[in-house]
């Protein structure tokens, strides 16, 4: 995975804002309640990442996350600190819409098709090595504009 993003200026602007934003609450609580290594954490905490730059890049999409980006979501929703980061990231709140694509057959196949829409951006951002293991999260994200 890279972490070099085309659009390099952008991405490093958006860094600042989240220089900004203590995640470390969310690590913990994915500790907590997922479980997970610190190293899977430092890995879904990049993505995360990856994928909030994106909603920023992109404020007018909507957004299908892989699961384990969505839950690290799930982990910052729970923080008290969320609406504040969001407002430092975005000046707007995110929007994220559980259900997503098990709601009959054509939602599915707008849910599959924001998802693939979602791993070409992130391809063509951060040049990630292997996209296909990545499964859906049954949401949507998008930014309340």
């Amino acid at each position: 995975m890279n972490s070099t993003p085309t659009g390099f200026a952008e991405y490093t602007q958006f860094s600042h804002k989240l220089a900004q934003v203590d995640l470390g609450p969310v690590a913990q609580r994915l500790s907590q309640t997922e479980g997970w290594s610190d190293q899977q954490i430092e890995q879904a905490m990049v993505r995360y990442q990856q994928f909030l730059f994106l909603i920023q890049q992109y404020p007018d999409q909507e957004f299908v996350p892989d699961r384990e980006t969505d839950s690290v979501l799930h982990a910052h929703l729970e923080t008290d600190q969320y609406v504040r980061d969001c407002q430092i990231l975005f000046g707007a709140d995110l929007l994220h819409e559980n259900g997503f694509g098990t709601r009959g057959e054509a939602d599915r196949c707008s849910w599959l098709e924001r998802f693939n829409y979602t791993k070409a951006l992130i391809q063509q951002h951060f040049n990630w090595a292997s996209l296909n293991a990545l499964k859906p999260a049954n949401c949507v994200v998008q930014l309340a504009v």
